[in-house]
């Protein structure tokens, strides 16, 4: 289903499974010819390179590009889907909690899009060797994944132990029935006192 209108007027409209397949595969079909044609235009290649930064020799053998169009090109394109994402998410923030986890779709797509612009940063402006910006480019990966997750699944764990109580039933005496809660000791009191 889709949501439209604004926020206080909303409706619900069904889509199918075949209708968010072709909304879906035009943004996957764009990735694809992207790598398709430079795989052929600009293949990567195997190049050596020898450093002397830590006073003896290390070779490195890495796989480059001629020109850097594959990683702007690919980055350009990450970035509007980013900013695409960041634009729908605020767009849908005052979405009722009913229909979905608008706010949290808001702080991870916001949390990808800092985090994509610190990584560039640091790309473009550092002198770091290639090991240490792929160490970046982890640390990165992992802090996306890590918050974006904790972001969807932490507020439900919070909120599935405030509504815990256990169905189960006591029987004080044989002739009322007590509803034992999460807290055992909290329950036992009550009972104690009638």
């Amino acid at each position: 289903w889709q949501l439209i209108g604004s926020a206080k007027k909303m409706k619900r409209r069904k889509i199918t499974v075949q209708q968010a397949f072709t909304w879906t595969i035009p943004i996957i079909g764009i990735q694809i010819i992207i790598l398709f044609v430079f795989s052929f235009v600009d293949p990567p290649r195997a190049t050596e390179s020898v450093n002397f930064s830590s006073g003896e020799p290390l070779l490195s053998i890495q796989c480059k590009t001629e020109t850097e169009a594959h990683f702007y090109t690919n980055t350009a394109y990450d970035a509007m889907l980013v900013l695409s994402g960041c634009v729908l998410s605020f767009l849908t923030r005052n979405i009722d909690d009913r229909y979905g986890e608008a706010k949290q779709l808001l702080f991870s797509m916001y949390n990808v899009a800092i985090t994509g612009v610190i990584f560039l940063s640091l790309n473009a402006t550092s002198a770091a060797t290639p090991e240490a910006l792929k160490v970046i480019r982890t640390i990165a990966t992992f802090w996306i994944t890590t918050v974006s997750c904790a972001v969807f699944v932490l507020p439900r764990l919070f909120q599935k132990q405030e509504n815990f109580t256990v169905t189960r039933h006591r029987s004080i005496s044989g002739l009322e029935s007590i509803p034992i809660d999460s807290d055992y000791s909290e329950c036992m009191s009550r009972a104690s006192r009638r």
